[in-house]
């Protein structure tokens, strides 16, 4: 059974485990619907979407359309992203964050955003002047939380900090990378991961200041489907994206995939629920992974995820942290 949490802001509960919404198109709009459904019906209240997803906003429009056919606003947790430079060197202004949520707000046909997070930091504009921004946004109504995606858990404490000082709204999530692999290089330009023995001081950070982790590709861009393994991992490079060989091949990373094997055979899970196992089973750190089934079934296949319960010894034996469980 779906289990929830909540975010400082926003007057509903939230799904553990929330939809990715990338794939979401208007050209399938039956196929869409029919993935929305299902994770509805396994209690998934909240998708993931960005203004820079699909071709003229097709994923929003997408989600949009959705919504509106089931009549489920009240009950449905939109987490949308903007202010993503097209361009590695593009500034994120707050003209921009303005621009970009007008555009999110009207493709979605929305009155406002649940949570909203900027999906790239830009560390030549000062904090102060992003979470005014955001705060005016807020005030005004157009969202009820914000936070940062790929922001280092360095500046959301200054935003935090400038925040509690001048009597604003800080940050409420952060949504790195983070899965039981560790990303060593970034899949993208500007892309930040919470995974591995290099981020331990901010994952503590999160959880001693009591913000949720909105974490994308958890099962880490496809390495823990269950197709790749330590013995075909040479072969399998010509299946997947280079970008994603780029960021998780590495010696460590095929150690966590095989205790993830071992431990999923051992407890009756594929290796893609272990992985996500992993990332729920974070406590205290707070985590709502984001997941991306293609299938009616993968959907139906997460719903007994959130009931695996692994102990702290399990989940630092698969992330190499203890060689003991």
């Amino acid at each position: 059974m779906m289990k929830y949490g909540n975010v400082a802001g926003v007057d509903k509960k939230i799904s553990r485990i929330c939809q990715g919404g990338i794939m979401f198109s208007q050209e399938n709009l039956d196929h869409a619907f029919a993935l929305m459904d299902a994770a509805r019906e396994i209690g998934i209240n909240c998708i993931d979407c960005a203004w820079i997803y699909g071709g003229d906003g097709d994923c929003e429009k997408t989600i949009g359309k959705w919504v509106a056919s089931r009549g489920n606003r009240d009950e449905f947790v939109m987490f949308d992203k903007g202010a993503h430079p097209m361009e590695e060197f593009g500034r994120i202004s707050p003209e921009m964050i303005t621009e970009e949520l007008n555009t999110s707000l009207d493709r979605l046909g929305f009155d406002y955003i649940d949570i909203y997070c900027l999906h790239r930091d830009d560390l030549s504009i000062p904090v102060d002047e992003m979470v005014d921004c955001l705060n005016g946004h807020k005030d005004a109504g157009l969202i009820n939380a914000f936070g940062g995606s790929n922001w280092t858990a360095k500046r959301v404490a200054e935003a935090n900090a400038w925040a509690a000082k001048n009597g604003k709204t800080g940050f409420a999530v952060s949504s790195p990378q983070f899965s039981l692999a560790e990303m060593y290089n970034p899949i993208w330009w500007g892309c930040l991961g919470l995974g591995g023995a290099a981020q331990v001081e901010d994952r503590k950070f999160y959880a001693e200041n009591d913000i949720p982790i909105f974490s994308w590709s958890s099962i880490g861009c496809g390495f823990f489907t269950g197709k790749v393994t330590s013995d075909n991992a040479e072969a399998m490079k010509a299946n997947l994206e280079p970008d994603v060989v780029k960021a998780f091949y590495g010696e460590e990373n095929f150690r966590r995939l095989d205790r993830a094997y071992e431990m999923a055979a051992e407890k009756g899970l594929t290796v893609t629920q272990m992985a996500l196992a992993y990332v729920l089973n974070q406590a205290p750190l707070k985590t709502h992974p984001f997941v991306g089934p293609l299938t009616v079934d993968e959907v139906k296949g997460l719903e007994m995820v959130v009931d695996v319960e692994l102990t702290a010894k399990e989940t630092a034996w698969l992330d190499l942290q203890s060689d003991e469980r």
